[in-house]
């Protein structure tokens, strides 16, 4: 079993109503296969290495917004994503990260939507993914 698979056996599945996954070795990520709900959507066009390793969870209630992130732990992620998020008018209020084994970060945020944030937490997830990807 491979630690992400393991680290979300451990955390099982309860904050995922909107997600976006990668495939996993040995899981289909072609088109044939639908997602299991209308609120999950698998993520099937890779724009980068790191893209593969990533898993991107966003929940939205009123004003607030957690997001989940598992990926691997690279220096600059923390960076990237902190300023992601304030550029698309989100005040962070928590930020835990914690390494997880010898190469996975887990990252859990609270945030507070601003007046000025307008997107869905598909656009954010996919935004968010999107920045990590940059070089």
């Amino acid at each position: 079993m491979e630690p992400v698979e393991q680290f979300d056996e451990a955390l099982g599945d309860s904050m995922t109503p909107q997600s976006e996954k990668t495939p996993r070795e040995g899981e289909r990520g072609d088109d044939s296969q639908e997602p299991s709900s209308p609120s999950s959507a698998v993520f099937r066009h890779q724009t980068c290495e790191e893209a593969a390793t990533v898993k991107l969870d966003a929940i939205a209630e009123g004003k607030n917004v957690l997001i989940r992130i598992e990926c691997v732990n690279q220096k600059g992620y923390i960076t990237k994503i902190v300023t992601e998020i304030e550029k698309l008018h989100l005040t962070i209020g928590s930020f835990n990260s914690l390494p997880f084994g010898n190469n996975l970060l887990a990252i859990t945020i609270s945030a507070q939507m601003d007046d000025e944030f307008y997107m869905t937490t598909t656009d954010l997830l996919t935004n968010l993914r999107r920045c990590m990807c940059e070089k």
